[in-house]
């Protein structure tokens, strides 16, 4: 089964829709879809290994980032009765209320974004950005951009074992990796540069600037509207809902 990338990004606009209108109870199945079907469900799986690898670590950033969130805002937030005690700390219910919303909505807007990005290829998302009228240029913009998030941590530690071959203390504490930290910044942007221009450059080479017209790219993209439909009808569904209950209130 094969997903065009405007199904994919009604998906997308389906739980931004469900973020921002629905109670946080209904978003965290939500996100426990989203996870299965990054991992069993081939149009949503992650196509390169480092995708796969940054999509783990997310999940498990996202769980730290509620038991944070959640913490934080139950100490801080006093208001309502305190739902539970550790030690000496007592946890609001006002604040734990709030804490679950804020996160559960960040996580099911990331996730849905990181979801869309690491199971489309490149070049697949560069051909429908040029269907749908873009310059080329603003295309080979984005994708430089793209690829060099995607490269930033590899990047970051080849700095970091040029840095320590040199006899930089850069892995020594904290005080020593904010020092170091000017020292990976300016050689990680001039080699960014560097070869941004030089992928620039073979692209020229290779032709780029004279493949197809956008004509040409719209007829490969799939004709099935199923899906597309679907996403959108709940995600209208959704709003009407959602305006209808705020008005009878």
């Amino acid at each position: 089964m094969r997903l065009a990338i405007p199904d994919k990004l009604s998906f997308v606009l389906l739980a931004w829709t469900c973020a921002f209108l629905l109670p946080w109870q209904f978003n965290i199945p939500f996100i426990v879809l989203l996870v299965l079907l990054a991992f069993t469900f081939n149009p949503f799986k992650p196509v390169t290994a480092s995708a796969r690898t940054y999509f783990s670590r997310f999940t498990i950033y996202a769980i730290l980032l509620v038991f944070v969130l959640v913490g934080v805002n139950g100490l801080l937030l006093r208001e309502g009765p305190v739902r539970f005690r550790f030690i000496v700390l007592d946890f609001y219910d006002a604040g734990l209320t709030y804490g679950l919303t804020v996160s559960v909505r960040l996580i099911l807007l990331s996730l849905s974004v990181l979801v869309f990005f690491a199971s489309t290829h490149f070049q697949d998302f560069a051909k429908y950005l040029q269907s749908l009228g873009l310059p080329r240029s603003f295309v080979s913009i984005i994708l430089l951009s793209m690829f060099f998030l995607e490269q930033l941590p590899h990047r970051i530690t080849q700095v970091f074992t040029a840095q320590e071959a040199r006899g930089a203390p850069v892995r020594a504490g904290i005080v020593a990796r904010s020092r170091a930290f000017f020292l990976i910044l300016s050689p990680l942007v001039l080699s960014s540069i560097v070869e941004s221009v030089e992928r620039g450059v073979a692209l020229e080479l290779r032709g780029y600037h004279l493949l197809r017209t956008n004509k040409d790219i719209r007829q490969d993209q799939p004709t099935s509207r199923v899906w597309r439909f679907a996403f959108l009808t709940l995600s209208s569904i959704i709003i009407i809902l959602s305006v209808i209950h705020w008005l009878s209130n």
